[in-house]
């Protein structure tokens, strides 16, 4: 009887190209690979198989109905609270002046300072308070679907539980100690989860100790490159040294385009396309990056691929600065099997990730792999990972994205001529460092883990 591995991702699975990719792996390598992650507001199947035998679970997290609910609920509880408090306050000042006069004098007095304040009262009263309810109200979410994953997994009894990201340790390590410690656990880390930008000084605490606590339950440890391996096995010792299972690609050859970037997005075949593709989220510097498509020449336009929360921020900055539908385009995510074919499309695939983070500072991400793997060379931010590979490969340029800085790329008297060079580089990288690389190391990790 094969050994049975179940991945558990907090997303619907669909565009997560690292979950996929060793999910298939292990099923290639004869586990019985099955992926359990969330139903989404984006409707998908709940039970899907792979044509590598793996397969992709879906489940309804009972908190998922209820989470508006809750939180409205937390919300509600403060403000009783706060409505509580100020009827105690008023009945001690009732105790302490007998006279009407002195009672409704103090709280003239107290509203008028209040009216006066109100520029930081305000503030307070609006974002801090709700901010301290949303994050309880977040932490007890968290609470309830970490038990609910860890019933699924009472249900499916997995050998080993194949934990990305720290958000899904909590769940493995509770379903290890549930079996007295029988199943393996692996850890997979794609990010420096505390470092992710938009942490407060808090959560961040909070996600430290936990994972400091974690770590004993890992027995297998594999991350995306070696400067966050490094990070994590010094800040958490009790971590089993870490592998590095880069987020390459599997070897094809690069696609014959045929248009369907262009056609989508309305550009004549001619027009040449600076490629944005991924998530729109905040701090990965994507606002810049549309304020500097004004500059760029009459043949080039910029093309937003994906999705997210900044999407229609995005689409009004473009609007505002007069370049909506001539010098930026948006254009829906398309599923990973035709992410290739789209990517060719273009001439220059971005990455412009703003420095907020430590997380951003040692990112790998998957366009990293996902732009050469069509042919596309990449400009991407000056950072250490970024830096090293994009350099030592010949695969595009760095960049600090100021004006002076990306005028002078795209006006170069060589670029032409450097763009072509750098492409074929880029195809000659897919061919040479590959998701099959990868695959190898995961074996490694595999075989030892289950071992011992």
């Amino acid at each position: 009887m094969s050994i049975k591995v179940v991945s558990l991702v907090l997303n619907d699975v669909s565009r997560d190209a690292r979950v996929l990719k060793v999910a298939d792996s292990l099923a290639n390598l004869g586990y019985q690979s099955e992926i359990l992650g969330v139903m989404t507001k984006v409707p998908r199947e709940e039970f899907e198989r792979r044509t590598s035998g793996a397969t992709i679970r879906r489940t309804h997290a009972p908190v998922q109905v209820y989470y508006h609910f809750i939180k409205r609920a937390m919300l509600a509880l403060g403000l009783t609270w706060g409505l509580t408090g100020t009827c105690l306050f008023a009945l001690y000042l009732k105790e302490l002046f007998p006279t009407g006069f002195i009672t409704w004098a103090l709280a003239s007095i107290l509203g008028l300072t209040g009216l006066l304040n109100r520029n930081k009262i305000r503030p307070f009263m609006i974002h801090h308070i709700p901010r301290l309810l949303r994050r309880r109200a977040n932490w007890f979410i968290e609470y309830l679907f970490m038990k609910h994953l860890v019933r699924v997994l009472e249900e499916i009894q997995p050998d080993v539980v194949h934990c990305n990201d720290f958000n899904m340790l909590p769940a493995g390590a509770a379903y290890k100690k549930r079996t007295s410690g029988r199943v393996k656990v692996v850890y997979d880390s794609h990010e420096i989860y505390e470092e992710m930008s938009g942490r407060d000084p808090a959560h961040r605490e909070r996600i430290v100790v936990k994972q400091a606590e974690l770590a004993n339950a890992v027995d297998a440890f594999m991350t995306v490159n070696a400067p966050i391996q490094k990070y994590l096995n010094e800040k958490y010792p009790a971590l089993p040294r870490g592998r590095v299972v880069y987020n390459a690609t599997p070897k094809t050859d690069v696609p014959k385009y045929d248009g369907c970037l262009h056609t989508a997005v309305d550009l004549t075949p001619q027009t040449r396309i600076l490629l944005f593709q991924g998530g729109f989220a905040k701090n990965r510097g994507l606002e810049k990056i549309v304020r500097l498509a004004t500059y760029l020449p009459d043949d080039w336009a910029l093309v937003m691929m994906g999705w997210g929360p900044i999407e229609e921020e995005l689409a009004n900055l473009a609007a505002e600065l007069g370049i909506s539908g001539s010098k930026v385009k948006f254009c829906p995510g398309v599923p990973q099997d035709q992410l290739p074919l789209w990517t060719a499309g273009a001439s220059l695939g971005v990455i412009p990730y703003e420095n907020t983070c430590l997380n951003h500072w040692y990112c790998s991400p998957n366009k990293l792999w996902e732009y050469p793997r069509s042919g596309v060379p990449i400009l991407a931010s000056d950072f250490p990972v970024l830096r090293q590979f994009i350099n030592e490969h010949d695969l595009g340029w760095t960049s600090d994205f100021s004006e002076e800085s990306f005028t002078g790329l795209f006006n170069a008297p060589n670029f032409d001529i450097d763009l072509e060079l750098k492409s074929q580089s880029a195809a000659a990288f897919s061919q040479n460092h590959t998701w099959e690389e990868s695959e190898q190391v995961l074996k490694t990790i595999y075989a030892e883990l289950l071992q011992d």
